[in-house]
């Protein structure tokens, strides 16, 4: 009974008994994307995670520590509807609160702390952060036991900034979602989530692909690291063998290094693949010094985003290191030049900024500090904290 659950939880957290972790993975594919067979790295990454697939909801848990759930993309299960309007995400995002209800509420749950790493592209990563919405509306068991991590890959809505800003007559009465996708997942700053790596591609579409991508607002004790990558969209995330000797290798490269580091750094089990070790590291690295190197050629992407003042991911004509993922592969594997960048760029921001691409919300503009200034503060602060 109910009654007896509680009671055995109460005694348990009273008694000193050992608390263990059961970790489940979510993986939401990208829009036209099947979860099998491989289409990107998020297709991959489920494969290759380490954990017994709990998507069928009739597929027993058990005493299973290490659970993960994927999922096809909207276009695929919803077709039409699904590409154009995300149809098809809600009921995905039903399934996993579900199996997360049923897990906190079992009594080996009771001592069992719910790590739950939602990776999600382009659609998907927009149902990873229509989950983290619907999350804020878990019962008292769950929410007690949940840390909810999030790793988003250039998540799309699907609608034109103009259109969610200014047009969503519904948002701005209290009804958002109805209208536009981008509205009902703008604001997160009440959900459970506890840290967030968003990584957005920096090569633009045109407008009229409906490719802008968004940033939510979190909640303010959450861990966020918004940053901009190589690549455009899809085609910075294939998988890493498909794309040797291709203009897209580099960019493949870089996610799945930060994507594997990222899903083991948050307690998913993978088998080994390419995206691990010290020398795809070095490659990486040396994938960030060329892309330095090419020509100056500066270009932004207009974001969704919570809040007035909006956002862009941008590329700069020149910098000092590619993006943030340099800075922590340099400061792997060369400290002291990793510092040495970072004081310059402290120093003389305005002669050249820290970073080639970056996410800037508020356009960069304004309020004191300049955005170059401030990014080099951060990366300073990060140093020192690593003890760099």
């Amino acid at each position: 009974s109910l009654q007896r659950r509680l009671t055995l939880c109460l005694y348990m957290s009273t008694s000193g008994a050992h608390e263990g972790t059961t970790t489940i993975t979510v993986f939401f594919e990208g829009t036209a994307n099947p979860i099998r067979p491989v289409v990107t790295q998020i297709g991959e990454l489920f494969a290759l995670c380490d954990a017994l697939d709990v998507t069928d909801p009739q597929v027993a848990a058990g005493e299973a520590s290490h659970l993960k759930m994927g999922f096809d993309g909207c276009g695929v299960v919803a077709g039409l509807p699904g590409a154009l309007f995300a149809f098809g995400l809600a009921p995905q995002c039903d399934a996993v609160v579900a199996r997360l209800e049923a897990l906190a509420s079992s009594s080996e749950a009771c001592r069992q702390r719910l790590s739950v790493n939602v990776l999600g592209l382009s659609r998907g990563g927009i149902a990873a952060l229509q989950l983290a919405k619907k999350l804020e509306s878990a019962s008292t068991a769950l929410r007690d036991r949940l840390r909810l991590a999030l790793l988003l890959f250039d998540p799309v809505p699907g609608n034109l900034v103009f259109t969610a800003r200014h047009l969503d007559f519904l948002a701005a009465v209290g009804m958002p979602g109805v209208l536009t996708t981008a509205s009902g997942v703008l604001d997160l700053s009440a959900s459970p989530v506890s840290s967030v790596l968003a990584v957005y591609p920096h090569e633009p579409l045109p407008d009229i692909a409906f490719h802008a991508p968004l940033l939510p607002a979190y909640p303010p004790a959450a861990e966020v690291v918004e940053d901009a990558t190589l690549g455009c969209h899809q085609g910075a995330l294939y998988p890493v063998g498909l794309t040797r000797g291709s203009p897209v290798a580099a960019a493949c490269r870089l996610s799945a290094h930060r994507l594997v580091d990222a899903l083991r750094e948050r307690g998913t089990r993978l088998r080994p693949a390419a995206g691990g070790g010290g020398a795809f590291a070095s490659e990486c690295l040396r994938d960030c010094e060329a892309a330095l190197r090419e020509p100056e050629r500066a270009s932004r992407r207009i974001a969704h985003c919570a809040g007035p003042a909006g956002a862009t991911v941008r590329r700069a004509r020149s910098a000092r290191l590619l993006n943030r993922h340099h800075l922590e592969l340099l400061a792997a594997e060369a400290p002291g030049e990793a510092r040495a960048r970072v004081e310059a760029a402290v120093a003389q921001p305005s002669a050249m900024p820290l970073f080639l691409l970056s996410v800037q919300r508020g356009g960069g503009e304004g309020g004191g500090a300049s955005a170059a200034q401030r990014q080099a503060l951060d990366a300073l602060a990060w140093l020192e904290r690593r003890g760099v």
